[in-house]
């Protein structure tokens, strides 16, 4: 038996793919033991793959940054009309308070649904206006610190996206 590609040397093995003769030359070639054009199609479906992972990649890059572009926005509205309502009610103290109240509600609610703060629930089911009060007091109080670690963990995922995006453009 001859080789497919040299017809003047002898068939020492066959393609794993498609079967066809290949001498020592051809089957030394490549270490898939793939005949060329089989070995062709394998890194086409493995480019396309890539390919195709890396448009997802950039896809997910471009839609973190833009929820985070659109988290940022909200906080910075948000901070805005609190820091306002904050400020008119008690001055700069007011201000400081109010401005993270969004995140310290969010916080409180998170801790909630964990049972973390059970008692808070269990006032909410009997006495539900001193349950609102209790968590509209702490979420003052702990969204004056809340607050400035959600506004730099989001710039830091913006910052995080937008290089990653810019290095799959690179890719």
């Amino acid at each position: 038996m001859k080789c497919y590609y040299h017809e003047n040397k002898d068939a020492v093995g066959t393609c794993k793919e498609c079967g066809k003769s290949l001498c020592k030359t051809c089957v030394d070639k490549y270490k898939s033991g793939l005949c060329e054009s089989c070995e062709q199609k394998r890194k086409e479906k493995a480019q396309k793959v890539l390919d195709d992972k890396k448009a997802k990649l950039k896809m997910d890059a471009k839609s973190v940054r833009n929820d985070t572009i659109k988290d940022l926005v909200v906080a910075g509205v948000l901070s805005v009309v609190c820091a306002i309502i904050g400020y008119s009610i008690e001055g700069f103290q007011g201000l400081l308070m109010f401005i993270g109240f969004p995140w310290g509600w969010k916080l409180i609610n998170q801790l909630m649904t964990g049972n973390f703060m059970g008692w808070l629930m269990v006032l909410t089911d009997k006495f539900w206006i001193v349950a609102y009060i209790l968590k509209f007091g702490l979420a003052l109080f702990i969204g004056a610190f809340t607050w400035p670690f959600f506004i730099g963990y989001k710039i830091y995922i913006f910052i995080k996206a937008n290089n990653f995006e810019k290095e799959t453009r690179n890719m």
